[in-house]
């Protein structure tokens, strides 16, 4: 098959990240990677200068429904969301 452009994968994962982007950027090539290549752990971070709840519902339920490991990085409140937690770290 041909390359997927994905930021960084090894062996059977992949991570994407992405800045101040769409809520479902990204999931597209996380999803090429697991159709094709079989990878197992897919990975996708987005950066924001702010996350509005909508924004925030939509990544986090999305990822989750597609079993991707998703990670919200919010640089005004300094606070990482994730799909398998939601609890700030």
């Amino acid at each position: 098959y041909p390359n997927v452009e994905v930021d960084i994968s090894k062996d059977n994962w992949a991570i994407e990240v992405k800045y101040n982007a769409k809520f479902y950027d990204g999931i597209g090539q996380l999803l090429s990677q697991k159709v094709l290549y079989n990878f197992e752990e897919l990975n996708l971070i987005h950066v924001h200068k702010y996350l509005n709840p909508k924004f925030i519902n939509g990544f986090l339920f999305l990822t989750k429904k597609l079993n991707i490991n998703g990670f919200l990085i919010d640089l005004r409140e300094k606070k990482i969301l994730s799909n398998f937690n939601k609890n700030e770290s």
